[in-house]
């Protein structure tokens, strides 16, 4: 049960009262590590189209809620049309300025195949850094010089296939994150010139190379392409996902190979094991140092960025084909069964103690040993195993599984305790830190762009400009590998880091905090006709009614903050910014009008995944959607679908094409000009 507000003129009384008249957008980087704001409650208001939800949530991306008709689309004036008065050029003059151009880019292309945005002498130039890059500017040139290769057959092809090789190149590499504003034209410009290039050769090794380009670039569309929900499809079904861990489904899983990173040279024909983590399954299996590995769950696997990006989306028990080739031996195929190894979870932050073993310091969120144990226990022992450092602590904690049930001994006052905790399933966990979404850079990993005070990240002493490129084991190879790999890591897990800043290498150990998810009192919240806020339907079964909430019920204060009416109410829990296993008290005023304060524990919401009925692409993966991107980007997809076969779902076209047809306008003012607006 989701926390809402309902009431018909909410959205006129709120105006009146003049709460809200500027709502702060989401920031970009809200796909970022940092702990994410509860959703706020929402006003349900007819009469202004339902969206109330920004005023209720400062936090909540406004451009999501699609198709909202911010002017009236029958006051554009239509732009003047160029004056073509006048005698036309004759066919020599387009042909020299045709020829002209073809040499002036291709006397400009660089030693690796790209073109430079500077080509241009316009103002794209100004904005080259925010609006386009190498590959997006390297496909137009190449597509234009495709369209006049018999210019000069020989020079045109030769920067085809230069130019072809730089794409191919940054794309199998792993180098283009989708997280970056305008990513979505370095794709879909690079997908039409990739299916023209395939049109125009004959080479079956060259067509089978765009071919696996092209997928991979067609999947980093299906990832940006947004929906009529408040982040774009693919977020939200990992939010689905992360729901499901949560209720002790199936967890994250690790195989336990370590594989070549790609170079320049060396990026393609699979990934090459480097190492096996001790008594990890790929040990058990029998995997060997020099096995490259080619394929898993029936994907092809060029190097370790395709195979870490796909390792992130294991579960426990999950069996995953592998082939793989070994020297001097046939291609090898293996069926693994992944082991469960997502840890168990204590909740508590331990430190160093005063001697006689490490010392609670601090209960995590859904910690389960809150009962049992207190702030300054000092433990000594862990199921039989003697604790006298941090590091048998950690050795210990590693040991725990979830549902394993924990004898703990400590000392308490001076005197020797034990108690039993039941282990939980560890939530995700977070570092706390922003990353930067612009990152041009070939060096791998992430660039930190901010570390907020008191963030496990801070408390592991990291900075601002540093570049992590390692978690444990793990290489991280860019942004998008990071955002999908921070997912199969586990709140309370302490793990090491690896950072560059400036130039050096430093070594440092973070706590990982659970992620802070949005949290649900089980009980609706509604306004009356006198502004104030209403228990309203109470969850059967749920916290509030276990705690004893009644329908109709006045809240008159939370956390001892006085909210009387709506006008109180919302700038307080728009900075409590309250989550899942946070301890809230609510004070009610009963129907005999005396108070009760009733103290609940906001629940983890469930995520479900939805149909997807609207969604396009726009300059970045969230917001709303463009026509023009959206459109350019469709005429691709389903250019790419009929030129190579790749198969484009269903749902992806059709939620694209509604999109597109929510857009289209009859301008009666204009001769019913039939046209389509910008955006929703």
């Amino acid at each position: 049960m989701t926390v809402k507000f309902a009431l018909a003129f909410a959205a006129g009384a709120l105006l009146l009262l003049g709460i809200v008249t500027n709502v702060p957008q989401a920031e970009a980087a809200h796909f970022a590590t940092a702990p994410r704001k509860a959703p706020q409650p929402r006003v349900q208001a007819p009469s202004l189209d339902g969206r109330l939800g920004p005023l209720l949530n400062p936090f909540l991306d406004d451009g999501a809620v699609f198709q909202q008709r911010r002017e009236n689309p029958d006051n554009w004036k239509p732009q003047e049309p160029f004056d073509l008065s006048g005698p036309a050029p004759s066919d020599e003059v387009v042909r020299n300025a045709i020829i002209s151009s073809v040499n002036y880019v291709l006397e400009r292309q660089n030693p690796n195949g790209s073109w430079d945005v500077e080509l241009t002498g316009s103002i794209l130039s100004e904005t080259a850094d925010e609006a386009v890059d190498a590959v997006a500017i390297t496909a137009l040139c190449g597509i234009a010089l495709r369209q006049h290769v018999k210019v000069d057959p020989a020079r045109v092809q030769a920067a085809l296939d230069k130019a072809t090789d730089f794409i191919v190149g940054r794309v199998i590499r792993g180098k283009l994150s989708t997280k970056i504003y305008y990513a979505v034209w370095r794709y879909s410009w690079g997908l039409k010139y990739l299916t023209g290039e395939f049109q125009a050769t004959k080479d079956p090794v060259r067509r089978e190379e765009l071919k696996s380009c092209a997928r991979r670039m067609v999947q980093s569309l299906i990832n940006m392409q947004l929906s009529n929900s408040e982040m774009p499809r693919m977020d939200r079904k990992r939010k689905a996902k992360m729901s499901s861990r949560l209720k002790a489904t199936a967890m994250p899983s690790e195989m336990g190979l370590i594989v070549k990173l790609p170079t320049d040279d060396d990026y393609r024909g699979g990934a090459e094991v480097t190492g096996l983590l001790p008594g990890s399954a790929a040990e058990k299996a029998g995997f060997k140092v020099g096995d490259r590995i080619i394929m898993a769950e029936g994907v092809k696997i060029e190097n370790a960025f395709d195979y870490y990006m796909l390792a992130t989306e294991w579960l426990g028990g999950q069996k995953v084909q592998f082939n793989f080739t070994r020297p001097g031996e046939k291609l090898l195929v293996k069926e693994v069964t992944l082991p469960p190894v997502w840890p168990g979870y204590m909740g508590i932050k331990v430190g160093n103690g005063t001697g006689q073993g490490p010392t609670v310091e601090e209960f995590l969120k859904f910690s389960p040993s809150k009962k049992e144990l207190k702030i300054g226990d000092a433990i000594i022992e862990i199921n039989k195993m003697k604790i006298a450092t941090l590091e048998d602590y950690r050795k210990a904690e590693a040991t725990i599984m979830p549902g394993n049930k924990v004898r703990i001994t400590f000392m308490r006052d001076g005197k020797k305790k034990t108690e039993t905790v039941e282990a939980t399933p560890a939530p995700e966990g977070t570092f706390g830190f922003g990353v930067e979404e612009e990152d041009k850079g070939d060096d791998g990993g992430v660039v930190l762009s901010e570390v907020p005070e008191g963030s496990p990240a801070e408390s592991a002493g990291m900075q601002k400009g540093d570049r992590l490129i390692q978690i444990d084991h793990q290489p991280i190879l860019g942004l998008d590998h990071f955002i999908d790999y921070i997912g199969t890591l586990a709140g309370g897990k302490t793990v090491k880091c690896k950072l560059l800043r400036d130039g050096a290498v430093q070594e440092v150990e973070c706590l990982l905090a659970p992620i802070a998810l949005p949290g649900d009192p089980q009980f609706d919240l509604i306004i009356d006709g006198q502004l104030r806020v209403v228990a309203g339907e109470v969850l059967k079964g749920g916290v509030a009614e276990k705690a004893g909430v009644k329908q109709g019920w006045i809240v008159t204060k939370v956390n001892g903050t006085p909210t009387p009416t709506l006008r109180e109410f919302l700038p307080f829990w728009w900075s409590a910014g309250f989550a899942a296993g946070d301890e809230v008290t609510f004070t009610f005023m009963m129907q005999n009008g005396k108070e009760i304060d009733v103290k609940i524990e906001f629940q983890k919401p469930v995520y479900k995944e939805e149909i997807i009925d609207v969604g396009g692409w726009n300059y970045y993966p969230m917001g709303v959607a463009a026509s023009f991107c959206s459109a350019a980007t469709l005429i691709n997809l389903y250019n790419v679908q009929s030129v190579m076969g790749l198969k484009i779902p269903k749902e992806v076209l059709a939620s694209g094409a509604n999109m597109l047809e929510s857009l289209r306008h009859v301008d009666v003012a204009n001769g019913k000009t039939e046209c389509y607006l910008y955006s929703g």
